[in-house]
């Protein structure tokens, strides 16, 4: 089951069940341009998310905030927009979400990012270089999720025309 399309913020939520567990992964591109209104809507579809279920939540996207330290996640003193910055790194300590890319993906800056509320599922991050005339790198990500297989039962098939 998948979410339409919400224009304003160009974001996408997919939900798929595994096993016992719900998967919800979500795309979201935050332009440059907003104040801070994808942001708290991403807090509510989260939070909405998070007290419904016991879901495995994966979000990514281009967030263009290219002034977190990722590797203390902190905010970098005297940036532009550093209440945007700082707002994202409470949303994702709030909805108990980790941010798992650690390479540059314009640039010096991470602004395409991965976040996971279990980073354990996660086995492999990539940048790649970016395609065509876009100037973001490509992010990659392998995650040790996998779908129950359903078997068919066998069925007992009579062969009445061996019988007497």
């Amino acid at each position: 089951m998948s979410t339409p399309k919400d224009e304003k913020t160009n974001s996408k939520i997919c939900y798929i069940m595994l096993e016992e567990t719900l998967l919800t992964v979500g795309c979201r591109n935050r332009t440059p341009s907003d104040t801070g209104v994808s942001l708290e809507q991403l807090h509510q579809s989260l939070n909405r998310i998070n007290s419904q279920s016991n879901a495995t939540i994966i979000v990514g996207g281009d967030f263009n905030l290219g002034h977190i330290d990722w590797s203390k996640s902190c905010t970098i003193p005297g940036k532009p927009d550093i209440q945007l910055h700082q707002n994202l790194l409470d949303i994702m300590n709030d909805t108990n979400l980790h941010q798992i890319v650690n390479t540059p993906t314009r640039n010096d800056r991470i602004l395409d990012l991965i976040m996971i509320n279990n980073p354990t599922y996660i086995s492999k991050v990539t940048t790649l270089p970016p395609i065509g005339s876009s100037d973001h790198g490509i992010v990659y990500a392998e995650a040790d999720i996998w779908l129950k297989r359903i078997g068919e039962t066998p069925q007992k098939v009579y062969k009445y025309n061996k019988a007497n």
